[in-house]
């Protein structure tokens, strides 16, 4: 059986929100911050020793609506987000969020998510569902949601404050036991200002961890991962294109700072998870004066902090979301007919005959177009 760790570290100013957040003196330097050692990198994507792995499903979830996709996998639920059918079958299922117990397979909570909204990201904590919307109109302020199915309550947890605009969706909300985290980038009255944030789900407390004014640190995050421990960032430097001075951060969630830093020239804007050894992403890690995949797509990559390296683990494919980690097993969707396991502790990996399959919480799934299979995971 497959031994499933979610894993996902900085000195820096905690805030507490009361709508807005003030600029931090204590905004990091390029410099000081963003270098760490650079990676050799390693092709492992032909090296794999490959079998074939037949999945006998033991949960089975039917007549789902094709507008449905996969958010979050824990080891007791499975979070579904089902969009607008526009004249499709729906066969019951409106739009929305659904949790769905891992080991029965019933509906432990479901959240309407009305036409004026659109869900950007969502995640499943131990009694809540949380998630990131945008509004249809300009008068509607993305927002933080949360809804705890044990207490039947519905909350904002945070909203874009007045005079502020995210520039772009909120598309990284992760769950660590009752905390959540997100990133956000904001036009404000005093400039693109790049945060992290920590919402407190028992309390309603929100904290931002960090903060940075790229106009005068060039430092912006991108986007995050979590894992049990801490979360990767993807920071870029946007002051430098002659230097990787881009980076990965993990942010030790018990020490509250960086433990490490991987310097890359580009900073990846698609963190897919992250593995005991390291973050998994995909970006270009060529310099500027390589001419080599200058341009998507581009190969998966490990950024392995046990061995120091850059693990390729595929060729240049262009996965988007259809990439999942889960303890020290990547699944790599969109490859055609099928998708690819691959463990990159023992460098073993596994074709699975449906094109869609996805990895966490213990879980192997198959997304089908109108049905969700799952079995325990077992190891190649």
């Amino acid at each position: 059986m497959w031994k499933w760790v979610k894993r996902s570290g900085l000195p820096i100013l905690m805030i507490l929100l009361s709508g807005c957040a003030t600029a931090s003196p204590h905004a990091l330097t390029a410099r000081t911050e963003t270098h760490g050692d650079i990676y050799r990198l390693v092709d492992w994507s032909s090296a794999f020793r490959i079998r074939e792995e037949v999945i006998a499903p033991s949960h089975r979830l039917s007549d789902l609506p094709v507008t449905y996709t996969v958010s979050d996998l824990t080891p007791q639920a499975i979070l579904l987000t089902i969009g607008p059918a526009y004249g499709m079958p729906t066969h019951g299922w409106n739009p929305g969020l659904y949790a769905i117990d891992a080991q029965t397979g019933r509906v432990l909570a479901s959240v309407p998510v009305s036409l004026a909204w659109s869900v950007n990201s969502a995640a499943v904590g131990p009694d809540s569902v949380i998630y990131a919307t945008t509004g249809a109109s300009r008068r509607l302020a993305p927002r933080i949601q949360v809804f705890n199915w044990v207490r039947h309550s519905h909350d904002i947890l945070w909203e874009v404050p007045r005079r502020q605009r995210l520039l772009s969706p909120i598309t990284d909300v992760a769950v660590v036991g009752h905390m959540a985290y997100w990133t956000a980038n904001l036009a404000t009255p005093q400039g693109v200002v790049s945060r992290l944030y920590r919402g407190n789900l028992e309390t309603g407390r929100v904290a931002v961890l960090w903060e940075s004014y790229p106009k005068i640190t060039g430092l912006m995050c991108f986007t995050m991962t979590s894992t049990p421990t801490g979360l990767w960032l993807s920071i870029g430097n946007l002051n430098s294109s002659n230097e990787p001075i881009s980076a990965l951060w993990f942010w030790s969630l018990t020490q509250e700072r960086v433990t490490e830093r991987v310097a890359l020239w580009h900073a990846p804007t698609l963190l897919y998870g992250a593995t005991p050894e390291g973050a998994v992403f995909s970006a270009n890690v060529y310099g500027p004066a390589s001419a080599h995949a200058e341009s998507p797509p581009y190969p998966v990559y490990l950024a392995n902090v046990k061995t120091h390296q850059l693990d390729q683990l595929t060729s240049p494919v262009q996965p988007g979301d259809q990439v999942t980690v889960d303890g020290s097993t990547v699944a790599v969707s969109g490859l055609g007919l099928s998708s690819e396991l691959v463990n990159v502790a023992t460098f073993r990996a596994a074709t699975v005959s449906v094109p869609f399959s996805l990895v966490g919480g213990g879980w192997l799934v198959e997304h089908k177009a109108h049905e969700l299979l799952w079995v325990p995971l077992t190891s190649p």
